[in-house]
């Protein structure tokens, strides 16, 4: 007899995503850090949500960037500039 599989969790995230509840929690944490301490002028600026970056695949890194110096010891970059070891 085949068992029945778990629904728990299937969908949970699209409806957190979708009701915005990530921006909810954190606007109730600020109002009830601010309940406490109402002269924290810093964490009242902190009401609108940033979500964090998506992460990088692991061992993955920004592409290197290249610069060289002009006499006056300008720093620009060398757009387009791929080293010999890596083409």
């Amino acid at each position: 007899m085949a068992g029945k599989k778990s629904r728990k969790g299937k969908g949970s995230y699209a409806t957190y995503a979708s009701e915005n509840r990530a921006l909810v929690n954190k606007k109730r944490k600020v109002a009830k850090h601010l309940a406490k301490h109402p002269k924290d002028k810093q964490t009242a600026k902190e009401v609108a949500y940033t979500p964090r970056k998506a992460p990088r695949t692991k061992g993955s890194f920004p592409p290197q960037k290249f610069y060289y110096y002009d006499g006056a010891g300008h720093k620009i970059e060398i757009v387009g500039f791929v080293p010999a070891d890596r083409r």
